[in-house]
């Protein structure tokens, strides 16, 4: 058994970068469906 205050640390860190990941993950996403909004408004004028 390792140091439990360093494994909840790296614990912590892997979380922070999962979430990380799933927030640039979220803008990847939102970022076509505004393009697609900016059209879709653009076509209805």
């Amino acid at each position: 058994m390792g140091n439990p205050i360093s494994e909840i640390g790296q614990a912590i860190k892997m979380m922070e970068q999962a979430i990380s990941e799933i927030g640039q993950l979220i803008k990847k996403m939102e970022n076509p469906i505004s393009e697609i909004g900016f059209v879709w408004f653009i076509v209805q004028k």
